[in-house]
This record gives structure tokens, sequence and C-alpha cells, in this order.
């Protein structure tokens, strides 16, 4: 069987079935259809070894579970580059905060970088949850709960050193 035939074979079986479980994971029609033709490309391109592997249908399962992942990847790393365009172009306030912030808080200012100073106060001070966090950092509220309690616990050795 040529490789155009064995992957005409592939699409009409499993087209359908790939669609259904890239769209039961990302509920997103669109992304779905992507998915499901970034994975087919992927069997096009590896058509000689796929033809002879035990369990073509996982293959083909794990590679969409695999595009799907990539393609979330990049689409977060968009998001954040938008993020970081928006920082920048409000960036003489965000100067102007960061200073104010660093003059009230002098002990903090002197162990944190300014992204995690002002992930700290957000969330301290102004009241952010961290799903709010999450959204604007563009990472999952597990690793902004992360990233809040390491810094928490830096500040707690600088404080437990100054009072000593």
């Amino acid at each position: 069987m040529t490789n155009d035939q064995f992957i005409m074979l592939l699409s009409d079986k499993y087209y359908k079935p790939l669609y259904q479980y890239a769209i039961h994971i990302c509920d997103d029609s669109a992304f779905a259809a992507d998915i499901v033709q970034e994975t087919l490309m992927t069997a096009y391109q590896k058509a000689d070894e796929l033809q002879k592997h035990e369990n073509i249908s996982g293959w083909l399962y794990q590679t969409a579970r695999y595009k799907m992942l990539q393609m979330l990847a990049n689409i977060r790393r968009y998001k954040a580059l938008d993020n970081v365009a928006d920082t920048l172009a409000d960036n003489r306030d965000y100067e102007e905060e960061c200073i104010t912030r660093l003059e009230l808080y002098p002990e903090m200012a002197r162990n944190l970088s300014l992204e995690d100073l002002n992930l700290i106060l957000k969330h301290y001070e102004e009241g952010f949850g961290y799903n709010e966090l999450a959204e604007e950092y563009c990472s999952s509220e597990i690793t902004i709960r992360s990233r809040v309690r390491r810094i928490r616990n830096r500040l707690r050795k600088t404080l437990d050193g100054k009072f000593a």
C-alpha cells in the first residue's frame, strides 16, 4: 500500500474519532479540526514507520494529545507576548507604580525581582485571587500559588534575619 493510500485510509477511519477526542478535551471545533489536521500531517510524514507500528490507533491519539499540548503552549506564549506588549505600552505607569512600592517596602525590594514584588503585592495588597493572577500572568493557578508561596518563604527568611 502506498503512503498516500495509507493516509487516506487513516483519514477515513480516524478523522471523526480523533476530532471527537480533541473537541472533548478543548471544547473548540476549529481548534479540534486543527489538531486532527496536524496529527494526520505528522502521520503522513511518518507513514513508512506508522505502517509497521503495532498500535496505529494509540499512536494517533497520543500524537493528537501531544499536538494539542504543543498548540496550547504556543497560544500561551502568544498571550504572554501580548501581555508583555501591553505592559511595555504601560511601562511608564508600571515603573512609577514599582518605584512607589519599592519606597513603601524597602526590605521586600532588596530581595525580590520587580515581577515577584508586583505579584505578591497584587495578591495581598490589591486582593487579586490566584485565578485572576493566573490569567494575567498566562500561567496556571497552581503555578501562581507556588510562586506566591516561594516569594512568601523568601520574605519570611528576610524578615527572620532582620529581627533575629
